[in-house]
C-alpha cells in the first residue's frame, strides 16, 4: 500500500497548495480543497500504515464525495457565485452536502449514489470547460474522471499499485492544473479589478 500512501500524500499537498493559494480568493475552492486534502492526508497516514484510521478515512472520504466535489465542481464554473466567494454560504453548502450523504448513504451503505454525485460533478466540470473552449477546466474534469473511472473499475498494476494509487494520482494532477489555471486567471482579472 506504499503507493496508495505516497499518491494520497501527493494529493493532500496538491489539494492543500490549492487552499492556501487561489483558495484564499474563493472560499468555496478554499473549502473543497481542505475537504478532499484532508481526506487524502488521512488516507496517507493511514495507507502508510503509520495509524489504523481505515473508519476515518472512509468517513472522510465520504464527505470529499458528498460535498467536496459538487462544491469544487460549482467553484471551477461559476466562480462569481456567492455560494464560492462567500464563506458562510460556502460551509453552509459544505455542511448541508455533506450532511445529506451520511443521511442518504451511511457509513456502510451502498456507495453508488455518492458515485453518481461525483460523476456528476466531474462531466459538468469538463463540459462546462468544453462550452467555453477552456482547456485547463477540460483536463480537471477529465483528469478527475479518469480518476474516478480507473478506481472504481479496479484499473492496477499488480498490488504494489492499486487503484486508489490512480485515484490519487489523477485527482492530484487535477489540483495541479487547477493551482496553474486559477492562479493566472486571478493574476490576469487583478488589472481589470484594479481599473473599474
Amino acid at each position: 500500500m506504499i503507493a496508495a500512501a505516497f499518491t494520497d500524500l501527493v494529493l493532500a499537498i496538491a489539494a492543500f497548495a490549492v487552499a492556501s493559494g487561489p483558495g484564499q480568493g474563493l472560499p468555496g475552492l478554499r473549502i473543497s480543497s481542505l475537504v478532499i486534502g484532508i481526506a487524502a492526508l488521512v488516507g496517507a497516514i493511514t495507507f502508510a500504515d503509520l495509524l489504523p484510521l481505515y473508519g476515518l478515512h472512509d468517513a472522510l472520504t465520504l464527505l470529499a464525495t458528498a460535498s467536496g466535489l459538487p462544491l469544487l465542481a460549482v467553484s471551477l464554473m461559476r466562480p462569481a457565485l456567492p455560494l464560492v466567494r462567500r464563506p458562510a454560504y460556502a460551509w453552509a453548502f459544505a455542511l448541508v452536502a455533506a450532511a445529506a450523504g451520511l443521511a442518504v448513504v451511511g457509513l456502510n451503505g451502498p456507495k453508488a449514489l455518492l458515485d453518481g454525485v461525483a460523476i456528476v460533478a466531474m462531466l459538468a466540470i469538463l463540459l462546462d470547460g468544453a462550452l467555453r473552449l477552456d482547456r485547463p477546466r477540460q483536463m480537471v474534469g477529465l483528469l478527475l474522471l479518469l480518476g474516478g473511472a480507473s478506481f472504481r473499475l479496479g484499473f492496477n498494476l499488480g498490488a504494489q499499485v492499486p487503484p486508489a494509487a490512480f485515484l490519487h494520482s489523477f485527482m492530484a494532477a487535477a489540483f495541479l492544473v487547477i493551482l496553474r489555471f486559477v492562479s493566472l486567471a486571478q493574476r490576469e482579472a487583478e488589472p481589470t479589478l484594479r481599473q473599474s
